[in-house]
């Protein structure tokens, strides 16, 4: 015949055995903390900034839409080859930091501004501060040149140079691992007791 478990009997079970539980949820806490801290891989992002001139509209109301659109368009022109080859050569004859063009392609990242700025946010992502900060800066520099030439630009001006960061921009998953494997260990220690002190004797 099989038995009916209460909910308070199997809350006195569980407290009977509660050394096992929390050397349960300690070993699995732990698993959980190992898991996370080495597959954690950090990583920083620099900011530059690049102010570029607001289109030319007869119509004010039409200002708006215009500079979307070349907002738009200086976006894709910083992403060009003719942009990222200059960039990864400076970086490897200035700086002896080897980087490829799909690794830069990767890393480098514009925002567009939200307000009617102008401003364009370059941001570079990197194992390393410094480098974060170096491909930023030197993407600026480059692009700088370029969205003149490209579109006849005059009035370009570098906002801001990318500072190098102290902190990542990344967090560690070690705590959230850390709780995952003890409630992890804490259902399947609570799982045994059930089937060694319920199921296993009902079935004999």
């Amino acid at each position: 015949m099989q038995q009916v478990i209460s909910l308070p009997t199997l809350i006195r079970t569980l407290w009977q055995k509660k050394y096992y539980l929390v050397l349960g949820i300690l070993i699995c806490a732990g698993f959980g903390f190992f898991i996370g801290n080495n597959t954690y891989t950090p990583y920083y992002t620099a900011e530059a900034q690049l102010k570029l001139p607001h289109e030319k509209v007869k119509h004010k109301r039409d200002q708006s839409f215009s500079d979307a659109t070349a907002i738009g368009v200086y976006r894709i022109q910083a992403m060009d080859q003719q942009v990222l080859v200059p960039v990864q050569k400076h970086l490897a004859s200035d700086f002896n930091l080897s980087v490829t063009l799909n690794d830069l392609k990767e890393q480098i990242n514009t925002i567009p501004p939200t307000d009617n700025s102008m401003i364009l946010r370059i941001q570079a992502q990197a194992k390393t501060p410094r480098q974060a900060m170096l491909i930023a800066n030197t993407h600026l520099i480059i692009f700088t040149t370029k969205v003149k030439q490209f579109n006849h630009l005059k009035k370009v001006q570098i906002q801001q140079f990318a500072s190098s960061a102290s902190t990542p921009a990344n967090q560690s998953n070690a705590n959230k691992y850390t709780i995952y494997g003890g409630i992890a260990g804490l259902l399947l220690v609570s799982l045994f007791i059930v089937w060694c002190q319920f199921i296993k004797n009902d079935r004999r």
